[in-house]
């Protein structure tokens, strides 16, 4: 997470990102304007009832590679990341961007 902070200090946008580590499920989110997600397909279903339940309106989701099951997003981008191949034996990434309604 320490590389998260310094790399968000260098973009100029300390002052408006949080990060936290913890239990997903424990976290209060409800003043997040911004989620984004890199999670297996399994407990996706669950997190998608947590953010319906705890967003506001207008909120934006972003997923890296596995879609929320029962949401449609308003953009999916997908390109090539070399850096993957040696962890999934695929360089494709997809990210699905969806907005809370």
């Amino acid at each position: 997470m320490k590389g998260s902070i310094e790399r968000a200090k260098k973009a100029g946008v300390e002052d408006r990102v949080t990060f936290v580590a913890g239990d997903l499920f424990a976290a209060d989110i409800s003043k997040a304007t911004v989620v984004t997600l890199y999670l297996l397909p399994g407990i996706m279903g669950r997190v998608e009832d947590k953010l319906r339940k705890e967003l506001k309106p207008g909120a934006r989701v972003l997923s890296h590679d596995y879609a929320l099951p029962s949401w449609k997003p308003v953009e999916v981008v997908t390109f090539d990341s070399e850096e993957k191949v040696a962890i999934t034996g695929s360089p494709r990434t997809v990210l699905y961007l969806y907005r809370v309604p």
